[in-house]
């Protein structure tokens, strides 16, 4: 059903947005540490296989092999033509499912720059997944309070000030009801009630 319809789930082996936004969220990741292009060492290598495992995730099977060749060209110049069609090969048959946490472990990325960067979907060695999604949390409670006071919405505290009367419930004191309170507010004949 999900074919026919051409939208994919996760079940079906095809792409979906997470795998493409991650896709480019390593990639930042590497340019910012290396530049254009990995290094030829064993560090350049092991973080060429990372993004080459998060790249077949984003392909159907059969179009994994030469994507992954087209980004070994662009990543990984140095490496030869037959270890690059081995790796990308030996990838495109089982590419590892690698999860945010993972991730972070095997890049490496602490919080500071996974913040600076803005790598959501990559996990950070240094701040465990329950403490990211409580900064998530406080991050969008403050975005939400400042598209509110854009919008001119005013704070709880002002307003409790301007609604001082329903805090301190005067139609108790008065010994009427609260519709009456108004009610008689209203008419201006509350001055009167109160002599």
């Amino acid at each position: 059903m999900a074919g026919q319809s051409g939208m994919s789930n996760r079940s079906d082996g095809h792409w979906d947005a997470v795998h493409r936004v991650r896709l480019g969220h390593v990639r930042r990741l590497l340019h910012h540490r290396y530049g254009p292009e990995l290094p030829d060492d064993d560090a350049g290598d092991d973080d060429l296989r990372i993004l080459l495992h998060i790249k077949a995730r984003c392909y159907a099977p059969q179009r994994r092999e030469k994507a992954l060749l087209n980004e070994i060209s662009l990543w990984a110049p140095w490496l030869g033509e037959g270890k690059a069609k081995q790796i990308a090969t030996e990838i495109a048959a089982k590419p590892m499912k690698l999860k945010a946490d993972t991730l972070g472990r095997k890049l490496n990325l602490d919080w500071m720059t996974r913040e600076r960067l803005r790598l959501w979907q990559i996990g950070a060695v240094d701040a465990p997944a329950d403490y990211r999604k409580q900064r998530r949390r406080l991050r969008d409670a403050e975005r939400k309070w400042r598209k509110r006071r854009a919008e001119g919405c005013v704070d709880r505290e002002q307003y409790l000030d301007e609604h001082i009367v329903e805090r301190t419930k005067p139609w108790q004191t008065l010994g009427i009801s609260r519709r009456t309170y108004y009610y008689r507010k209203a008419k201006r004949t509350l001055a009167q009630v109160c002599r």
